[in-house]
């Protein structure tokens, strides 16, 4: 769904996406779609996009815009959002995409919360 979403706004397949589950109250899980989604979900979402999509004001807009569609969508989550540059995108996998956190990699990093009650938070965050 988040992935759909980022690569739908963008109209690009230069992003990635890993999405973790934390809590649901889905109780049928053979038959998932946005309606049984939508108020069900807690996740943690880590996603990249690449910079040549996007410039820096076009990703802050995005940022704002995911998170409103996420509350519309009642999908509350924690989200670490950054531009990515200098990398490889394929090589970004589940197991080591953490090491791209570095200022060597990220253009900017942004912390979007979205909580079940549709508070927003959404702040950046220092490059080390």
């Amino acid at each position: 769904m988040v992935t759909d979403y980022v690569k739908d706004y963008f109209n690009s397949d230069k992003i990635k996406v890993f999405s973790t589950v934390t809590k649901t109250t889905i109780k049928d899980l053979s038959n998932i779609n946005e309606k049984s989604m939508k108020n069900s979900l807690y996740g943690v979402n880590c996603i990249f996009i690449e910079n040549s999509i996007c410039t820096l004001d076009e990703f802050k807009t995005f940022i704002t815009e995911y998170a409103e569609w996420s509350k519309e969508y009642g999908y509350a989550s924690t989200n670490i959002i950054m531009l990515f540059f200098n990398g490889n995108m394929s090589e970004l996998t589940h197991s080591n995409f953490t090491d791209y956190y570095v200022k060597e990699h990220l253009a900017a990093r942004y912390m979007c919360y979205v909580e079940k009650n549709g508070e927003i938070q959404i702040s950046e965050r220092k490059i080390r």
